[in-house]
């Protein structure tokens, strides 16, 4: 029965009892393929740990001209009155200060020392109120966020700094603050979509293979085809999760795809020994 194959069987049969992978057909699809995303995880590991631990980002890189296309109210036009202190905007006045961003053709208004009463929906529009800031993007998207990325910050000493060293204290908050919010996305973002990479190659794999079946009449069926897929995955998984461990992550897709049809082969071949032994 397939309750009798346990993961353990799966992970070490994988790895060192080739001659052994026929048996463990008898577990389910459903079995098999949480190991695969199992393997998944652990060999994108890496990655999510780059990510989880960005700091200071290239922002031009992912779209954000305004890092280097510094608008000319940066610094000399912000307020000196202002601070930001245990997650506060504390400011001497109630005056809002407005502001606009341009990044890649897009304007986004700013408005800088909102009362935490005052309610602003406008697209495309960051809204720094006395206990947090609002992202709000087209499509009615909108980001509450705190001040925990900024520390404490006093405005009059931003004042006179240069615009590039202003730009990457505030540029630098901001992101650390925004940054709680989009991990989890990314990491589901990236994560999913090389993942899925994976199940097509292991489907293609599977497919690929059932050409012998013409010529076999012994030839496993299409499921245990994309079960060996998958057990032959199991040592390509460690070999990348070395690799990214190493910053060698753009190599890992190459190591995947030409080594896991490498062993599901000598899987075959040593189970099918087994087998034709025991006749």
């Amino acid at each position: 029965m397939s309750s009798k194959i346990t993961f353990s069987n799966i992970f070490a049969w994988s790895l060192i009892k080739y001659n052994k992978v026929f048996d463990l057909f008898k577990a389910s699809l459903f079995k098999v393929f949480m190991y695969f995303i199992l393997l998944n995880l652990m060999m994108f590991l890496p990655i999510t740990m780059q990510v989880v631990n960005l700091e200071h980002p290239n922002y031009e890189r992912y779209g954000m001209t305004f890092a280097t296309d510094l608008p000319s109210w940066l610094p000399s036009g912000l307020p000196t009155h202002c601070k930001i202190d245990n997650n506060q905007l504390l400011c001497a006045t109630n005056t809002v200060y407005e502001y606009d961003l341009v990044n890649r053709d897009t304007v986004y208004h700013i408005y800088f020392n909102v009362d935490d009463n005052v309610e602003i929906k406008e697209s495309n529009t960051i809204i720094f109120y006395k206990s947090g800031f609002d992202m709000n993007f087209r499509d009615s998207i909108v980001l509450h966020l705190t001040y925990s990325g900024f520390g404490y910050i006093d405005f009059n000493e931003i004042n006179q700094m240069n615009p590039e060293e202003a730009a990457d204290i505030l540029f630098e908050g901001v992101f650390q603050s925004l940054k709680p919010a989009i991990i989890l996305p990314i990491i589901l973002f990236f994560v999913g979509t090389l993942m899925l990479m994976n199940i097509i190659l292991i489907l293609a794999l599977a497919s690929l293979s059932m050409l012998f079946k013409f010529n076999q009449s012994e030839f496993p069926r299409y499921q245990d085809m994309i079960k060996l897929m998958i057990f032959a995955s199991t040592i390509p998984s460690f070999i990348n999760l070395g690799l990214g461990f190493f910053g060698l992550s753009a190599f890992t897709s190459i190591s995947y795809n030409i080594i896991t049809p490498i062993i599901a082969y000598f899987m075959y071949k040593a189970s099918r020994a087994e087998i034709e032994a025991n006749l």
